[in-house]
């Protein structure tokens, strides 16, 4: 496995919170969905694909 597979794994905000974040938005508030997708966006971009 590559290790930037290997560090993003562990860097990635949890399934949990993602759910949480989706329930909330089907309710109407998207700040919690906003945020995750920052964070796995933040992530990607601190431990980028190798060539």
């Amino acid at each position: 496995m590559s290790d930037y597979k290997i560090l993003r794994r562990v860097e990635y905000p949890s399934v949990h919170d993602f759910l949480e974040a989706l329930h909330d938005k089907e309710k109407g508030d998207d700040t919690k969905y906003n945020a995750w997708i920052a964070a796995c966006d933040k992530v990607k971009t601190d431990f980028p694909k190798g060539d």
